[in-house]
């Protein structure tokens, strides 16, 4: 539950940055915009490490049953 709190917060975050960078324009909006990006990329990579772990768990409790 943590996590998925933690990832609504920084989508949000990033959703909020990338708003201001359209908003803004130029220079300052395209370093709003890149921010953005790069919170959403970290997300996403944090996201998939998170789900590989997840599917090694369960690989491994559900092969532990089989002899």
């Amino acid at each position: 539950i943590l996590g998925a709190i933690n990832f609504i917060f920084f989508f949000a975050v990033a959703f909020v940055l990338a708003q201001i960078g359209e908003g803004v324009g130029g220079f300052l909006g395209g370093l709003f915009s890149l921010v953005a990006l790069i919170i959403a990329l970290v997300l996403l990579l944090l996201l998939s490490i998170g789900l590989s772990g997840l599917v090694r768990l369960i690989s491994e409790r559900a092969n532990e049953s089989k002899p």
